[in-house]
């Protein structure tokens, strides 16, 4: 035994050994490829740089080209450039004796324009002095013609028949002036005279008879509209209490055979404000204290609210009924009375019924299903159940 254990050991501690090597071995082999990976890449940079060597050495013979021809270019260059030095020298000696020609020209086309100058400085002002004669010439006939204008206005005269009437009348002249003070007195406390006032009032006063006719008519009409808006809401009130009436009646009497009992009717609530009134739900259900709709369960409320459909379509029928869903909330039993009342009122109208409870498909006499038999497309299934009763 001891020998046994002793080979045991010594083959765990071999198989350690092994163990440990494979996992040497692997971390090798990983570092190896890491080390191939990096070769090709070592590879292909040295690829890629003497493909670039080659297309530099490429470019720099054809830069030598170029430097060799732009030598020769650079001798032709150097040969025209002195050429043109010898030009401008020329040229230099030329603008000198120009320049000095331009001077004697310049001296005398200055004296030229300063005498031209000055005559026109002349010509200026005495254009300057006629235009403000001119100026004042029009200002004086502008006054004038505004002193012609305003005798007119004011006096219903003519300034130059005045003058050519007076001209040669004798009087004394302060006497003249006083006499004109006095009357430019008296018509300064009449005020200005309006000669179009009559013509004025007659167009104001057909005016005001036409707007006067105008807010009789108006007045009229508005007690007309009056009269015939209470007369129609003394029908309407008079229709929609009749019509109350007769929908609480039938309230009073659906509500019961939907609940198994109970009782409930339609109270009318006054809104003074604005003048109308509101409709409340007072019900008490078979077990249940009396109140408001509004504190029902979700079930009550959905048969509470059928209840009162029933209760108008037996009031005023109507040529089909459609209900979406209102049997969701209903238990069992309110569902097989729901089915009953359905079943009385289909005698009366077409009833229309969206639902997902088979107790309510069993009371119809055709049914409509829509399914998906394959994805996206909706097919349309019919059944009518008259055909298999």
């Amino acid at each position: 035994n001891s020998e046994l254990n002793s080979v045991r050991l010594g083959f765990d501690g071999l198989q350690a050994e092994v163990t440990d090597l494979q996992v040497r071995s692997a971390s090798k082999t990983q570092e190896y490829t890491g080390v191939l990976r990096q070769l090709e890449m070592v590879t292909k940079s040295l690829s890629d740089l003497d493909a670039q060597l080659a297309r530099m050495s490429e470019e720099a013979e054809g830069y030598n080209s170029q430097m060799t021809e732009s030598q020769v270019t650079l001798e032709e260059k150097k040969i025209e450039f002195e050429r043109l030095l010898d030009e401008v020298e020329q040229l230099k000696l030329q603008a000198a004796r120009t320049k000095d020609e331009y001077e004697v020209m310049s001296e005398s086309i200055r004296a030229i324009e300063e005498e031209a100058s000055s005559s026109q400085r002349a010509r200026n002002e005495r254009q300057h002095k006629m235009n403000d004669s001119q100026l004042k010439l029009e200002q004086a006939k502008m006054k004038e013609q505004y002193l012609i204008d305003q005798i007119r206005e004011r006096y219903m005269l003519n300034l130059p028949d005045v003058i050519e009437k007076y001209a040669n009348r004798e009087g004394d002249f302060l006497e003249a002036d006083t006499q004109l003070k006095e009357l430019r007195e008296k018509l300064s406390k009449i005020g200005e005279v309006n000669l179009s006032a009559i013509e004025e009032y007659e167009e104001t006063a057909q005016r005001y008879e036409f707007l006067t006719k105008q807010h009789a008519d108006l007045t009229e009409a508005k007690e007309q509209l009056r009269k015939v808006i209470d007369r129609i809401n003394r029908i309407c009130s008079k229709r929609f209490k009749e019509t109350f009436d007769l929908v609480n009646e039938r309230f009073t009497r659906v509500f019961p055979v939907l609940f198994g009992g109970g009782e409930a009717w339609l109270e009318m609530v006054e809104e003074t404000e604005k003048n109308e009134a509101g409709i409340e739900i007072i019900a008490r259900p078979p077990g249940k204290k009396t109140q408001n709709v509004s504190l029902m369960s979700g079930g009550e409320k959905a048969l509470t609210a059928v209840a009162l459909v029933f209760s108008i379509f037996l009031v005023k029928p109507s040529p089909y009924c459609l209900l979406d869903e209102v049997d969701a909330p209903l238990d069992d039993a309110n569902v097989f009375r729901f089915n009953d009342l359905v079943r009385e009122m289909a005698k009366r109208s077409q009833i229309i019924v969206v639902t997902h409870n088979k107790h309510t498909m069993e009371v119809a006499k055709k049914l409509y299903g829509v399914t998906m038999q394959e994805r996206g497309v909706s097919t349309m299934v019919s059944v009518s159940l008259q055909d298999i009763h």
